[in-house]
């Protein structure tokens, strides 16, 4: 700019230009106008310095407030929820939006990382039951996060009752104790698993009460004749009660007629034979008790025939002797 020929003018003009953040002291001549006038302006730009800063610098700071939010977006985009927005630049905390702004982000991604510590916690690898919320965690976690906590939580400790009470019974079916069930209150696919599984329970425990009754009643007791009572059995299940009436009826009929083949060769009729439908070693007793009878009934009729002839011989020579 050029002199006016005043120096205090020029001074001034000098002094509230833009580059005129650090200017230098007035030398001129002065009065009490001029001393009024300097601390005034001195006054203004202390005021200006203090001020926030121009458009280039705004546009700076703001370029720099992204970025840090977007460091930190990013981590969480990653997965990383230990990142936290950086307080420690002059600009930043000189800047009440941005700081609340950032304070804020601060406390989603602490309450995102807890969330999501809770959740590791319930679908831990090793099956150990989530432990719910205390008090302090609770107080961290409010609204939805807490919501979606104490579900995950719910979820985890009814699949781990569910998980132990089925365990427990199986372990009682092993011991051979077929009084057990599961008993937990769960719903839905939990729900159907427990009826599966008390109805497994059940069943078994017919079978082999069944088994056991039949073997007692028939080896024990030496009573023929019963037959398992297995009600809605299928599949193998079926197939192995069907399997076991069919021994015992195979055993009854056999024990039964070899009890009448004894009682006709006490009466002497020696003509019965075994005539049931048997295969393996229960046809070669059967063939071996047929062939018995007939050889004995073959050695009688031998005998009875030479006893008959003897005698009518020796009668004869009685009758001569006379």
């Amino acid at each position: 700019m050029n002199s006016t020929g005043d120096g205090f003018k020029d001074y001034l003009f000098s002094l509230l230009s833009s580059k005129a953040s650090q200017p230098k002291p007035y030398q001129g001549p002065r009065d009490e106008q001029t001393e009024f006038i300097l601390n005034e302006i001195e006054a203004l730009l202390h005021h200006r310095r203090r001020s926030p800063a121009g458009p280039a610098d705004s546009s700076n700071s703001e370029r720099a407030h992204v970025k840090e939010l977007n460091r930190v977006v990013s981590a969480v985009t990653a997965g990383d929820l230990t990142q936290r927005v950086q307080l420690n630049n002059a600009a930043i905390t000189a800047d009440a939006e941005f700081l609340e702004l950032a304070t804020n982000l601060d406390c989603m991604v602490g309450s995102l990382e807890r969330f999501a510590s809770e959740i590791s916690q319930a679908t831990q690898p090793d099956g150990a039951c989530c432990v719910p919320l205390g008090p302090a965690k609770e107080a961290l976690l409010g609204g939805i996060w807490k919501d979606l906590i104490d579900k995950t939580t719910a979820t985890s400790t009814n699949n781990t009752n569910m998980t132990r009470a089925t365990a427990a019974v199986l372990i009682a079916v092993a011991r051979g104790d077929f009084s057990c069930s599961v008993d937990v209150d769960v719903r839905g696919e939990l729900l159907d698993l427990k009826c599966i599984v008390n109805e497994l329970v059940r069943k078994l425990g017919t079978y082999v009460r069944e088994i056991n009754y039949i073997a007692r009643e028939a080896g024990a007791e030496g009573n023929l004749g019963g037959a398992a009572k297995v009600e809605g059995a299928e599949g193998l299940w079926k197939e192995l009660a069907e399997n076991i009436d069919v021994l015992k009826n195979a055993l009854t009929l056999q024990v039964r007629a070899t009890g009448k083949l004894c009682e006709a060769v006490v009466r002497g009729d020696l003509e019965h034979r075994l005539d049931y439908g048997a295969e393996g070693e229960m046809a070669e007793c059967r063939d071996s008790m047929n062939f018995m009878i007939g050889h004995l009934g073959q050695r009688t009729r031998q005998d009875t025939l030479a006893s008959s002839t003897f005698n009518d011989g020796t009668a004869m020579v009685l009758e001569k002797q006379k």
